[in-house]
């Protein structure tokens, strides 16, 4: 988004890296943006290795991508990242399917820092996420991973804020009823 007409830290880094095709341009629009894509993959895959793949290859594909790209706002270009990522995603599954793979959960990695409870509420909230439809999640992880309005979640996946509110709604609901399946 523009600020007082003067470009956005966001258009400045996505105009530095359409003016050459040399990776050193790209470094800062990565820098930007590489934390936040990881953590929406992250959820969707049952492997943190398998999101650290996914997520460097979003981030080639939009390299390529950029030099055809018209930025308007920031939030419209997170729209267009969010859109390469969703297809990123179902290749994954594809491949995923094709190959025959169990997607067992690796959320029980074991992290010294913490409690062997907060791991149990992770796995769980993971797996009541994956039960939800990719748009209930998309919904879910912009508004709780990424903190995003209903606004800027209608804008990033081109659809109305009503219908932010919708899936939002129907979303909690369905997680509040995985939750209390698998804890009673």
């Amino acid at each position: 988004m523009k600020h007082n007409g003067t470009p956005s830290e966001l258009q400045r880094a996505i105009v530095a890296a359409q003016e050459s095709d040399k990776s050193d341009r790209f470094r800062p629009l990565y820098e930007l943006i590489a934390d936040d894509l990881f953590r929406f993959v992250r959820p969707r895959v049952a492997r943190r290795e398998d999101a650290l793949d996914l997520t460097q290859r979003i981030l080639v594909e939009l390299w390529q991508a950029l030099p055809r790209f018209t930025y308007r706002t920031d939030k419209q270009f997170y729209g267009f990242l969010y859109t390469i990522a969703r297809r990123q995603l179902a290749r994954y599954y594809k491949e995923e399917k094709r190959a025959g793979r169990v997607r067992e959960s690796d959320y029980h990695e074991p992290v010294a820092t913490l409690e062997i409870e907060a791991l149990n509420a992770v796995s769980l909230t993971h797996q009541a996420l994956r039960k939800l439809s990719r748009k209930a999640q998309d919904v879910v992880i912009l508004r709780y991973w990424h903190e995003y309005s209903f606004a800027e979640i209608g804008e990033t996946l081109n659809i109305s804020e009503r219908a932010a509110r919708v899936r939002h709604h129907r979303a909690l609901q369905q997680l509040e009823q995985f939750v209390t399946k698998a804890t009673s």
